[in-house]
């Protein structure tokens, strides 16, 4: 099935990617196109978390899926961020 892209968001999940890799991978440009096109096909195409399920993302909290949802521990905590990309993940929050 095709779906259209929003241009507008893609631009804006682009914009933060880079900023992301900027702060985090300097002068690493390959690595930076490489999370680009493996983000950007995770979001809007896959629709698929942006961190793997089964990803621990502190000591005892990891990404998981029940059913056909996915869900993040910290979701609701990270999407507060200036340049969050949470708000584009397809995990659900957990409160």
């Amino acid at each position: 099935m095709s779906e259209e892209i929003d241009i507008g968001k893609l631009e804006e999940f682009t914009f933060r990617i880079n900023m992301y890799m900027d702060e985090y991978a300097p002068d690493q440009r390959d690595l930076k196109e490489y999370i680009r096109i493996i983000s950007t096909y995770l979001t809007f195409i896959a629709k698929e978390p942006l961190h793997p399920p089964g990803m621990y993302i502190n000591e005892n909290k990891t990404i998981f899926e029940k059913g056909s949802l996915y869900y993040c521990p910290v979701k609701s905590k990270h999407i507060l961020e200036e340049m969050s990309l949470c708000k584009y993940c397809v995990c659900r929050a957990i409160n």
